[in-house]
């Protein structure tokens, strides 16, 4: 859903869009900056990305997912695997994705938000596995 939001977000977003979503990123890098875990600004850049597509039904979509990873569950696991070096990846990801998306290039939109989902998962699932 997220790559396809990606790159549906490549083909229509607004220069306003564009700025959103780098806001998101730059939210995230200052509360990297403060050492708080930058989860409010990546769930902001996700939705601002499913914002950017215009269609509402993506937004909730996404909205609810995020509800998902954020219940409590994630919330007991999520300290097993964060770090500093995953959130430097995850940046660095999403400003890999939203250049694709201020160039309007729907492919590259749509292969960098799955290579970050993939990464995502790798990194949750190291850490899961770490628990074991």
């Amino acid at each position: 859903i997220e790559s396809e939001c990606a790159a549906l977000a490549a083909k229509s977003a607004k220069t306003s869009h564009i700025v959103a979503i780098e806001e998101a990123v730059a939210a995230m890098q200052r509360e990297f900056d403060a050492h708080t875990q930058p989860l409010a600004g990546d769930q902001l850049f996700h939705i601002r990305i499913a914002e950017a597509t215009g269609n509402g039904a993506l937004v909730a979509v996404v909205k609810m997912l995020w509800e998902e990873r954020t219940g409590p569950l994630y919330k007991q696991l999520e300290h097993h695997y964060d770090s500093p070096a995953l959130w430097i990846a995850a940046m660095s990801e999403h400003r890999a994705i939203v250049a694709a998306i201020a160039a309007h290039d729907v492919t590259a939109a749509r292969a960098a938000m799955q290579r970050h989902l993939t990464q995502a998962y790798k990194r949750f699932s190291t850490g899961w596995d770490s628990l074991h």
